[in-house]
């Protein structure tokens, strides 16, 4: 089996998918190595609506 690391950047006003609910799940994740970013005023498009921070 191989290991892989696993980030999440997510925007902390996403309705589409919730922060709460990935980072439920990000918890249950084993990995080598993980992240876990929420941006705050972001919504699903992070990288759109606040690139700077993404």
């Amino acid at each position: 089996m191989h290991e892989v690391s696993i980030y999440y950047i997510l925007g902390g006003n996403d309705w589409q998918a919730p922060y709460l609910l990935a980072q439920q799940y990000f918890e249950e994740i084993k990995a080598p190595r993980k992240g876990i970013h929420i941006i705050p005023g972001a919504g699903h498009m992070t990288m759109m609506d606040e690139p700077d921070l993404f």
